[in-house]
């Protein structure tokens, strides 16, 4: 289903955007 593909898709990106900022925070 569509909500399940696009709520997984958020997940990764958030993510994502969690571990750059986190990346960026540590240099």
């Amino acid at each position: 289903r569509l909500d399940i593909l696009l709520s997984r898709a958020t997940l990764t990106m958030l993510r994502a955007i969690l571990r750059l900022d986190g990346f960026v925070g540590f240099q």
